[in-house]
């Protein structure tokens, strides 16, 4: 059984709410822009440090206290 999941929601939320491009959170984590594209369609891992950098951004910049569980987790899609 083949299932679907919507890659990190909550990343591409905030990441939008805050009008960022994929290049500028890429920045933020200190990656190309070409593999923070595959980590976001869920194509490869972050690794912990990219993760930290990017959840210390958000959180900053939208005032609030994501932890990496609530950023990084995939929800299957119904």
């Amino acid at each position: 059984m083949n299932c679907k999941y919507n890659v990190f929601p909550k990343l591409i939320e905030c990441r939008k709410r805050l009008f960022m491009s994929q290049r500028e959170l890429a920045e933020a984590a200190g990656i190309p822009v070409e593999t923070y594209k595959k980590h976001e369609r869920g194509e490869f891992d972050f690794r912990l440090s990219e993760m930290l950098a990017i959840q210390e951004m958000l959180n900053d910049a939208l005032q609030c206290d994501y932890t990496l569980d609530e950023l990084f987790r995939m929800s299957k899609i119904v």
